[in-house]
C-alpha cells in the first residue's frame, strides 16, 4: 500500500538506512518504524526502534562541546561523557535523566570564626562525595541580595573561607553547597555571624579573650590604658600568698587576703618575674613587652609611666586625677581624688615578701617592665593621703597590681 509522506519524513527514512542497514526501515504516516519484523510504528510514536540486541546511542559529548551549542532546544537530549549523565535542557540550564555516579551529601555549615570589623571565616564540615563546594553569603536572612561576588561562589575544595570588605557591626547570614562532577547538593542550613563593632578606646571595651573577662578601656594623651587592674590566671584563680609564682609556663595571680572577691574587685596581685612573662626588662617606649597582658597590650615601661604623669601635670597632681573618688575603695581622706581622666586607680594593696598581704584601701602599686638591677624594678604608687604619683624601685618578689597599655 502507498502511503503518503512529506519531504522531510523522506530524508530522514534515507538516513536512517544509510547508518541501520542491519535493520529494516519502514516509513508511515503515524511515524517511522526500526526493525527487523516489518512491523509499523506504534500510533503514539514518530519514531519505533525495537531490537533486543542492540541499542539506541544518543548524541555524545564534553560538558564543555554542550556549552557552546547556540540556542538549545528546549528537550535537546545529549549524553554527558564528563559528568557520564544523560541530560536534557530545559528553560536555560541542562539536567540530568540519569547518572552512573551521584551528587554529593548535602553538607553542614558550622558556626562562623575570626571576626573583625571588616571580614568573618565562614565554615562547614566535608560533604561526602565533594570534590568542591559554592558559598552564598547575604546581609539578608532570606538572601534576597548577595555580598559582593559571593553568590554561588566557587570556593574550591576547602572548608573554610574568609569574607572580606564587609561592613562593621553587621550581621550576615551563609550556606553552603557541595558539588561535584554529578551535580550539586541542596543547601545547608543557614548560619548567622556578625562583623565586630570599630573598636574606639574609652568607648569600647577589652575583652580577655583567654577567659572573656572585660576591662574598660580609657584614652589619656596619646595612650590607651586599661581602666581596671588585670585580673588573670592561667587556672581561673589565685595561689595563696605563700607560695612563689613559678616559671611554669601557666601564668599565677595573688588574691589580697587569699579572698578572690577582692580579685574581682581590686584585680589580682604578680610579683614582677610572673608579670614580665619570664622575659627581659624593657626601658623602650612602649615597651614592646606583652607579658601576662591580653593580646595586643603589653606592659607599661618606666618611660610610658612617666609620659602618663607628665601629660596629667607631672606625679605632683597626678595621682588625683588618676585615683577613684570617693570611700568606696579608697580610705579617707583620700587626698584630691577625682578620676578626672577616668583611669580608676584603685587601692589593691600588695602581696610581702613572707606571703602577707598589706595596705589595702590605703596604697596601690603598679609595676613598670624595667628593671633597675636583677632583683629591683621600677613601680608607681598611689595613695589615700596625698594627690601624687610616686616613683619608686622595690624588691620583683613583691606582688603588686598590673595596668596594661593598648599597642
Amino acid at each position: 500500500m502507498k502511503t503518503k509522506r512529506t519531504f522531510l519524513r523522506n530524508i530522514m527514512c534515507i538516513f536512517l538506512v544509510f547508518h541501520c542497514s542491519l535493520f529494516t526501515i519502514h516509513c508511515f504516516g503515524q511515524g517511522i518504524a526500526i526493525n527487523t519484523t516489518g512491523d509499523s510504528a506504534v500510533n503514539s510514536a514518530i519514531i519505533d526502534i525495537s531490537s533486543t540486541t542492540q541499542g539506541a546511542l544518543m548524541p555524545r559529548m564534553t560538558s564543555a562541546q554542550r556549552d557552546v551549542i547556540s540556542s538549545p532546544a528546549q528537550g535537546l537530549m545529549i549524553y554527558n561523557i564528563t559528568t557520564k549523565c544523560f541530560e536534557f535542557y530545559e528553560s536555560g540550564g541542562w539536567y540530568n535523566m540519569g547518572c552512573t555516579c551521584t551528587p554529593p551529601n548535602v553538607s553542614v555549615a558550622i558556626g562562623g570564626s575570626g571576626a573583625t570589623t571588616t571580614q568573618i571565616t565562614t565554615n562547614w564540615n566535608t560533604a561526602s562525595g565533594a570534590t568542591h563546594y559554592h558559598l552564598d553569603v547575604s546581609s539578608s536572612s532570606s538572601f534576597a541580595n548577595f555580598v559582593t561576588d559571593f553568590s554561588n561562589k566557587d570556593v574550591g575544595n576547602v572548608t573554610t573561607y574568609n569574607v572580606t570588605g564587609l561592613s562593621f557591626f553587621t550581621t550576615y547570614y551563609y550556606r553552603v553547597r557541595a558539588e561535584n562532577a554529578c551535580g550539586s547538593s541542596g543547601n545547608s542550613s543557614t548560619i548567622t555571624y556578625a562583623t565586630t563593632n570599630i573598636w574606639i578606646c574609652g568607648t569600647s571595651q577589652l575583652t580577655d579573650s583567654r577567659d572573656s573577662k572585660t576591662y574598660n578601656t580609657v584614652q589619656i594623651g596619646t595612650q590607651c590604658w586599661m581602666a581596671q587592674n588585670l585580673n588573670y590566671s592561667a587556672s581561673g584563680t589565685y595561689i595563696i600568698g605563700s607560695t612563689e609564682q613559678a616559671n611554669n609556663s601557666s601564668i599565677e595571680k595573688y588574691c589580697y587576703n587569699n579572698y578572690e572577691a577582692n580579685c574581682t574587685t581590686y584585680g589580682g596581685l604578680y610579683q614582677w618575674g610572673e608579670m614580665m612573662d619570664w622575659t627581659a626588662s624593657s626601658v623602650a617606649n612602649p615597651s614592646g613587652v606583652q607579658g601576662i597582658c591580653p593580646t595586643d597590650w603589653h606592659i607599661p615601661s618606666d618611660l610610658e609611666w612617666t609620659s602618663l604623669t607628665t601629660f596629667l601635670g607631672g606625679e605632683s597632681v597626678a595621682g588625683g586625677k588618676l585615683k577613684e573618688a570617693g570611700f568606696a575603695h579608697w580610705q579617707s581622706p583620700n587626698a584630691g581624688a577625682t578620676n578626672e581622666v577616668g583611669f580608676t586607680a584603685l587601692p589593691g594593696g600588695y602581696r610581702e615578701s613572707d606571703g602577707t598581704f598589706n595596705t589595702i584601701g590605703g596604697n596601690g602599686y603598679w609595676w613598670s617592665s624595667t628593671e633597675s638591677s636583677t632583683t629591683i624594678a621600677w613601680y608607681r604608687d598611689m595613695n589615700n593621703s596625698f594627690n601624687s604619683v610616686y616613683r619608686n624601685t622595690n624588691n620583683k618578689i613583691l606582688g603588686f597590681s598590673v595596668r596594661c597599655i593598648k599597642n
